[in-house]
């Protein structure tokens, strides 16, 4: 589980200690509200756009995901890291 103030490397790091491909995002506070979750193609994603936004295509590149935060937006489909 991860909040949505947490930076995005937070949730990579957890996810491969844990050795799991999905994390739940809840709000803060007791009732801990679900929000969305999180899944290994969202992040990959968030790599993608960053390599295509600094045309990094033609070299390895590793996206810096120190400054992401996770956000959640809606979608009919099913909730997704943006």
């Amino acid at each position: 589980m991860v909040y949505p103030d947490h930076l995005l490397s937070r949730a990579v790091v957890r996810m491969n200690r844990e050795g799991i491909r999905q994390l739940l995002v809840v709000e803060r506070g007791e009732t801990r509200k679900f929000l969305g979750i999180i899944i290994m193609s969202d992040i990959v994603s968030v790599q993608a756009e960053t390599i295509n936004e600094t045309n990094q295509l033609e070299r390895s590149f590793v996206p810096d995901l120190s400054e992401t935060r996770i956000s959640i937006s809606h979608s009919p489909n099913r909730e997704r890291l943006d």
